[in-house]
């Protein structure tokens, strides 16, 4: 009796470890840049000008386009225009806002619209793709800014490789997030007026559910083959071995 109980015991804690791996493993599958990365185009300043109603945010930066590295040059900056950044280095805060292809509405299981997401909210974990993760990034010249992109791409910053951010524009800093960002714009000396605005959201919104089933599927394969795996393993050469 005392067997089976301690049998019951090990088994869930396999259980429970297996279903944290494949937590774990969820955030670290970063199929949304690998995809992100596969379809992205080089855009020049020359075809911008030629193309004043296309929508470039979100692709890579080519010939012509301002690389921001310092404070005065971000002021100068107008709204209209595309620039990028090559960040020195990047800082997560813990504030999200909605992002703007996610439909404003949770959807109830029997259809029809259920309670209205947050336009700004804070996360421990990076979990939900209806939210964007705001992040600071440091210019050459040490003045630090608000930014938004794809996580994946700001992860490969925050490991110290160097990258040069997608096309992006100036948008505003709604008053909602300056207020919940407010303790990092005091401490950082950031300027709470804009955000430099680098995600390709027609491209995201076309692909967000995909990348979330995959990415759900293969963690659940991932549980699965562990858990399995490591049970059938302890009953083979464990439990065998002491009946």
């Amino acid at each position: 009796m005392e067997e089976n109980k301690i049998k019951k015991i090990v088994e869930t804690i396999v259980i429970v470890l297996s279903l944290l791996f494949a937590i774990a493993f969820y955030y670290i599958f970063d199929l949304e840049n690998s995809l992100f990365q596969k379809q992205l185009k080089t855009v020049n300043q020359t075809q911008i000008e030629e193309n004043r109603g296309t929508n470039y945010t979100g692709k890579k930066a080519g010939v012509g386009i301002p690389d921001i590295k310092t404070k005065q040059e971000w002021e100068d900056t107008y709204a209209v225009d595309y620039i990028t950044v090559t960040p020195v280095k990047i800082t997560k805060t813990n504030v999200y806002s909605l992002a703007n292809w996610a439909d404003p509405y949770t959807k109830r299981r029997r259809g029809g619209s259920g309670r209205k997401r947050n336009a700004v909210q804070t996360e421990l974990f990076d979990y939900d793709d209806n939210y964007r993760r705001y992040y600071v990034i440091e210019l050459e010249d040490g003045t630090n800014i608000l930014a938004q992109m794809n996580r994946g791409i700001a992860n490969k910053i925050a490991k110290g490789e160097t990258y040069t951010l997608p096309l992006g524009r100036k948008v505003g800093l709604t008053s909602t997030a300056k207020k919940m960002l407010s303790s990092t714009i005091e401490e950082m000396n950031i300027s709470d007026t804009y955000v430099l605005y680098t995600i390709d959201d027609e491209w995201q919104k076309s692909n967000a559910t995909k990348i979330f089933l995959i990415k759900f599927g293969v963690s659940v394969i991932v549980f699965f083959a562990i858990a399995v795996g490591a049970l059938t393993l302890m009953d083979k050469f464990i439990w065998k071995e002491k009946d």
